[in-house]
């Protein structure tokens, strides 16, 4: 009787362990992985696409590649916007007191994706870099 009492209780509090495990990596980890991700896609683009602000009277390699960074920007802009809201809320107030500023990057993002000036696409690429704590002077 005892012994089965005590699989009985082994039995519960595994299942609650699994179920709070499940919890915590659908709606903690995996949020926070995707924002990463999503930041890390947004230095690789910065990079990538740095030369590509502004094509008129360039090749058709140069206004292709100006396409892609607009598409670019912008896909990396949304992708931002929607995962912020999923991020839970002690990791909010982690990126806060770090100085992270996901929401005003995606602005910022979609701002450079309409930009075609170089000196505007640069202190649009600097502002990024602040909201989203980039330290790199490469970009």
């Amino acid at each position: 009787m005892e012994t089965e009492m005590s699989q009985y209780w082994t039995i519960l509090i595994s299942i609650a362990a699994g179920a709070a495990g499940f919890l915590v990596v659908t709606f903690w980890f995996q949020p926070i992985l995707r924002y990463r991700s999503i930041k890390y896609q947004i230095i690789s683009d910065l990079f990538f696409y740095a030369n590509a602000v502004n094509a008129d009277g360039l090749n058709d390699e140069m206004q292709e590649r100006m396409k892609k960074r607009i598409q670019a920007d912008r896909r990396n802009s949304s992708d931002l916007e929607a995962c912020c809201p999923t991020l839970p809320g002690w990791y909010k107030c982690w990126l806060k007191i770090r100085g992270e500023e996901a929401e005003k990057a995606a602005g910022e993002l979609l701002r450079l994706s309409n930009t075609f000036d170089h000196m505007k696409a640069a202190d649009s690429v600097d502002r990024i870099k602040k909201y989203l704590r980039i330290d790199t002077d490469r970009i």
